[in-house]
């Protein structure tokens, strides 16, 4: 049973994850998508 409730607990909190709500929207696959644009995006320094 421990199997169990920690399943729940994990799919209450990827549903409550904002990352994962934003990348619905935009229509990413998963939530790690935000992490490659970031990456991907050029640093500048002031």
């Amino acid at each position: 049973m421990a199997k169990k409730k920690f399943s729940k607990d994990w799919i209450h909190q990827h549903i409550n994850d904002p990352y994962v709500k934003l990348a619905q929207q935009k229509g990413y696959r998963a939530r790690a998508a935000f992490k490659l644009i970031e990456i991907l995006e050029p640093k500048t320094k002031l």
